[in-house]
């Protein structure tokens, strides 16, 4: 039990745990970041990602865009944000010896950034000139 930042768990003497992790946030919202579609985009995450909303399952990503809309999770005020993010089996295996870890499978955690869009609809009039 502890906590890290966001970013690859080998630089916080992680290199060889093959597991899960929870990243937690609450942000607060207000009615106007609700007036149109809300999404989450995680950025990048070595390797999958669980997310809740406010204890609600908000889906699953395996691969890129590691994005999710959750605009019917959100409400005014405090919401929680939960990302279970776990990693392969590449950073327990690097441990033996083997040739066939490569630098890069070690990669682990959620990288980032990550960002709430809010994307608010409006009607435009065109101005002839």
């Amino acid at each position: 039990v502890g906590r890290i930042p966001a970013g690859d768990w080998c630089d916080h003497g992680l290199a060889e745990y093959s597991g899960g992790a929870t990243y937690r946030r609450m942000v607060r919202l207000d009615p106007l970041h609700l007036s149109g579609a809300v999404w989450l985009d995680l950025g990048t995450v070595a390797a999958t990602a669980a997310l809740r909303i406010n204890g609600n399952d908000a889906g699953v990503r395996m691969a890129l865009p590691f994005r999710f809309d959750i605009s019917d999770l959100v409400q005014p005020g405090e919401n929680e944000i939960e990302v279970t993010v776990v990693n392969t089996l590449a950073n327990h295996m690097s441990s033996y010896p083997t040739n066939f870890i490569y630098e890069r499978q070690l990669v682990s955690g959620l990288l980032g950034p990550a960002r709430l869009e809010f994307h608010a609809q409006f009607e435009m009039d065109a101005v002839m000139v």
